[in-house]
């Protein structure tokens, strides 16, 4: 036998080694208790070096003032551990408090398979950055996860937010693998949480187990968009330039004002009578106040709030519909229709209201 013929021989069997060796390991992985942080045996899951390269690592709590239904804790003490779903809000926002239904129903159904809901508080108006405020709309909504107060926007301009509500999801490895704006796409959202739930379930050795059903709360209202015509109006001195009929925008002080004639008014502008002091964030009625707005839509909803107590006297299409009590700053549905549909709303005011935004549904 040749030497060519014997070092052939060898190599060969060295091979036939090295093939079984490899075949052996990759036996034990995969009948181990858990899939190592690296590997996907779940189709459709991908490996941490594929999630690198297509996917944003999450970013740290920062700046938080206040830690509502939990005590103090970072992110990173649950990556690994948990999927999080990171949620933006602020509880005066309608568009909010319309997901707020869905979001109770994962908490519900998914805290117990290892979901975690990090409600990220960022606040619109002045008062939202007050503990007592957001805890008591906490109460009205059922949010019972933990929520963090992000009074001064850091962990906001660290996720590089610009919306209410946003949601972002991390899963097992610390990324970012899905995020949503606004309302809508329940389904799919409820449909990754599951994904990112199944690939922490593989990597902990544990069976699936989660519910079948998707998520369709009783108290969860859609809105038509295609249909709501008229955007989310401003009030305030600071973004009130382009939503006045006949008052000046874009300027604080005391303004006396008329109301005209309604048929030459501009659909989906604010046109005010009496005397009102404009501020940054809002108006507020002195005396005489009345409003006039020409809308497209099914739901009239206000920002506003009088920590006294006042009466807002509501009319739609020339006949009065009912007298509102407002008191803390907050949202209040003022029209609630049957249909959507173009309408004239007006209301009177009580001095003292402070009037911040219409929004619409």
């Amino acid at each position: 036998m040749s030497i060519f013929t014997r070092r052939r021989i060898t190599l060969i069997v060295t091979l036939v080694a090295v093939i079984t060796v490899i075949w052996f390991l990759e036996g034990e992985r995969a009948m181990g208790p858990g899939v190592p942080a690296g590997e996907s045996r779940i189709e459709g899951i991908e490996s941490v070096s594929d999630k690198a390269s297509r996917y944003p690592e999450a970013r740290e709590l920062v700046g938080i003032a206040d830690y509502l239904n939990s005590s103090p804790f970072k992110l990173a003490d649950f990556i690994g551990e948990r999927v999080i779903l990171i949620d933006f809000w602020t509880y005066s926002c309608i568009n909010c408090q319309r997901t707020t239904p869905y979001v109770k129903d994962w908490w519900d159904k998914y805290e117990d398979d290892g979901l975690l809901i990090v409600g990220v508080h960022t606040p619109e108006f002045e008062f939202e950055k007050d503990a007592t405020n957001v805890q008591a709309a906490m109460a009205q909504f059922g949010v019972t996860w933990p929520v963090v107060q992000d009074n001064d926007y850091a962990t906001w301009r660290a996720y590089g937010n610009q919306y209410w509500p946003r949601k972002y999801l991390i899963d097992v490895d610390g990324y970012i693998v899905y995020d949503h704006i606004g309302e809508g796409a329940y389904g799919e959202t409820e449909e990754r949480i599951r994904q990112a739930l199944a690939e922490l379930k593989a990597r902990q050795g544990v069976e699936d187990g989660l519910d079948g059903d998707m998520s369709t709360p009783e108290d969860a209202v859609d809105v038509d968009f295609q249909q709501v015509r008229t955007r989310e109006i401003y009030l305030g001195a600071s973004r009130n330039e382009v939503y006045l009929g006949n008052a000046r925008g874009s300027r604080t002080g005391t303004q006396t004002l008329e109301l005209g004639d309604a048929d030459t008014e501009a659909r989906d502008r604010v046109y005010l009578g009496g005397t009102w002091e404009f501020h940054e964030e809002f108006v507020r009625c002195l005396s005489g106040c009345r409003l006039r707005l020409a809308y497209s839509a099914k739901q009239v909803n206000i920002v506003a709030g009088d920590v006294s107590g006042s009466t807002v006297r509501i009319s739609l299409d020339g006949a009065l519909v009912r007298s509102m009590l407002i008191g803390l700053e907050t949202l209040y549905t003022v029209i609630e229709g049957a249909d959507y549909g173009e309408h004239i709303l007006e209301l009177e005011f009580e001095p003292g209201l402070e009037l911040y935004t219409f929004t619409f549904g």
